[in-house]
């Protein structure tokens, strides 16, 4: 980054009250930013190509089932968060009665979890993807393949691995939240049975959470 862009844009990373996500696009800017810094793209190799050792080979391949590995759980994130929010949308149509206040922390609190679960594989793809990329410049560079400068390539893995760390945190903590929103509601409903309280349009709704 030019210095003459490094500190205020910093000290516009720190202010107070600067929007998560408006910190999110410009982490991710400066990431990619690292990741260019050799000046050339890094080319593809072939973990079956025959003329590479065995371990590099299987190098490769390793970052790429990586990948694979990564985009499969940011489908199953998402697939998470499409359910939640169907789910969600059902509750909002009922909610006419008892323990609505239980059932809105309930439905807040777990979007809330799906969303930040789908950010969090979202870092990780873009972590397995970096980190397939520098396997590939290292690799090349290793066996005189291509010449790369790899330290922005590792700044930018080490870059994602933080944010990887942080998203980690952040889903963990959102766990914790949907878990006491999820008692707090069972609590509630035990106590509105236990008086009396009709539980069928609960479950004819289909809004009891699993």
């Amino acid at each position: 980054m030019p210095k003459r862009f490094g500190r205020p844009f910093m000290k516009w990373m720190r202010k107070p009250g600067r929007p998560s996500s408006a910190r999110r696009a410009a982490m991710a800017w400066v990431i990619g930013a690292l990741a260019m810094g050799c000046g050339a793209s890094v080319e593809a190799l072939d973990a079956r190509d025959p003329t590479l050792p065995v371990e590099t080979r299987s190098w490769i391949a390793g970052a790429e089932d990586g990948v694979i590995v990564a985009r499969a759980e940011l489908d199953m994130a998402k697939g998470e968060r499409r359910r939640v929010a169907r789910w969600a949308a059902r509750v909002e149509e009922s909610l006419e009665g008892a323990l609505d206040g239980a059932l809105e922390a309930l439905v807040e609190a777990r979007t809330r979890e799906a969303e930040l679960a789908v950010e969090e594989a979202e870092v990780g793809l873009e972590l397995a993807l970096a980190k397939q990329e520098l396997v590939y410049a290292e690799s090349a560079v290793r066996h005189d393949r291509a010449s790369y400068d790899l330290g922005p390539l590792r700044e930018g893995v080490d870059a994602l691995r933080e944010r990887a760390r942080e998203a980690g945190r952040a889903t963990s903590r959102a766990e914790m939240e949907s878990q006491t929103a999820a008692n707090a509601f069972w609590e509630a409903y035990g106590r509105y049975a236990a008086g009396g309280g009709d539980t069928t349009e609960f479950w004819v709704a289909g809004v009891l959470p699993e």
